[in-house]
């Protein structure tokens, strides 16, 4: 029998993500975490973490502006491991990271 799929949330604090957290799986015993980023003008994701955790909330670190995809699989040695947990959303940059870029842009 399959492990129920982790329904993936986060802790937004300021407008920042501070931790990732998902619903437990009954049964699992662990957790596959991956976290993907990309450029808002780019397709492709790039895997920037990956980790195994007893459960959650997963810290989220720095994250710099731009485009992420999480995802979570509950995992067993008795049973199937779920489907992948799914969480995507955008980290805006702040005022302050915009300005330093419109500096950078401008400066001879």
């Amino acid at each position: 029998m399959k492990l129920v799929r982790p329904e993936v949330d986060t802790l937004v604090e300021a407008g920042n993500v501070k931790q990732f957290h998902w619903k437990p799986s009954p049964g699992a015993e662990k957790y596959q975490a991956k976290l993907y980023y990309r450029h808002l003008d780019e397709t492709d994701y790039l895997l920037v973490r990956a980790e195994e955790l007893a459960s959650p909330p997963w810290p989220a670190g720095n994250l710099k502006p731009g485009r992420y995809k999480l995802e979570v699989q509950a995992q067993s040695k008795r049973r199937a491991s779920s489907d992948l947990g799914v969480f995507e959303f955008t980290r805006k940059p702040s005022q302050i990271e915009l300005e330093t870029a419109l500096v950078g842009v401008h400066s001879p």
